[in-house]
């Protein structure tokens, strides 16, 4: 387990290996929210069962409020797939910056600079009033 970032480490820790990579798969690379009153349907609870999420609920929150991470991406696929997945996704322009990095494996702030410079890419001689030449 020491191979795994420290927020999938602890999560390890708490509910398991296996939940620790089905978080990871389903929001890796991305933000998620965990309430500290699960329902059912919560992303969580279908991720990883009732009483996973709530050990982790329990864990995270102390019972007092939702809160918000950073899921680091736990193993993924070849990171050439990846970027050409997350290029074409990003050339579509259908989804979000944290859809495109759950469907890629990247993290969200990776998307967000190839969005960037994808866009400078498409501007040309325009250029920016704040870049370094």
């Amino acid at each position: 387990m020491s191979n795994l970032p420290a927020l999938l480490q602890e999560i390890a820790e708490v509910a398991g290996l296996d939940a620790a990579l089905k978080v990871a798969e389903a929001k890796g690379g991305g933000r998620a929210s965990i309430p500290a009153k699960l329902k059912p349907t919560h992303w969580l609870v279908e991720c990883v069962g009732w009483e996973t999420a709530v050990k982790l609920s329990d864990h995270f929150t102390s019972g007092c409020r939702t809160i918000e991470i950073e899921v680091p991406l736990g193993p993924a696929g070849t990171i050439a797939k990846a970027r050409r997945r997350m290029i074409k996704l990003i050339e579509e322009g259908q989804a979000s910056s944290d859809a495109i990095a759950r469907a890629t494996g990247m993290s969200r702030r990776t998307v967000l600079r190839k969005k960037a410079r994808m866009n400078d890419e498409e501007n040309g001689d325009q250029g920016s009033l704040f870049r370094r030449r």
